[in-house]
């Protein structure tokens, strides 16, 4: 009788540590999806943001352009063509530069998603786990019930 209720007691204490367990790996998962939404939403931000800053360099381009034909009026041929090549370098540099920041960006965000998928893909699999043994744990307690063993003992 005294084996059984300790064994009893010691299958309920391991039962509220699986609980324990799933409880925290859920609370993980929760700041897991969070964290996920919140790159998301830095993507977004960035990806705005990018864009704003690429409407600012049209216009300036713009500018620029602008700038570049009233020099070219007042210049010869030879300083037009000079001033042209200088101004499509400049600009494909600048695009580049802006295009290289941009795909580094997102390529260190999609690495950071993929980083957090695989964890909450382990603690949803640890999850499950847990669940498992809980259910299996609780199919013991209820056979040793069923067999005249412990407290429903008649």
């Amino acid at each position: 009788m005294e084996v059984s209720q300790s064994l009893m007691e010691e299958m309920r204490d391991m039962l509220k540590a699986l609980i324990g367990r799933s409880d925290t790996h859920s609370a993980q998962i929760e700041g897991l999806t969070r964290q996920v939404k919140e790159i998301r939403e830095t993507m977004a931000a960035l990806e705005a943001t990018t864009k704003q800053e690429l409407a600012q360099l049209r216009a300036e381009m713009a500018t620029k352009q602008e700038l570049a034909q009233l020099r070219a009026e007042m210049a010869t041929k030879q300083e037009l063509a000079q001033l042209r090549a200088e101004m499509a370098t400049k600009q494909e540099l600048a695009e580049l530069r802006a295009e290289m920041a941009t795909k580094d960006d997102i390529l260190i965000l999609h690495k950071q998603i993929a980083g957090l998928k695989s964890d909450s893909t382990y603690l949803k699999d640890q999850s499950y786990r847990n669940t498992m043994d809980i259910y299996h744990l609780k199919l013991q307690m209820g056979q040793l019930h069923n067999e005249g063993h412990g407290p429903l003992q008649k």
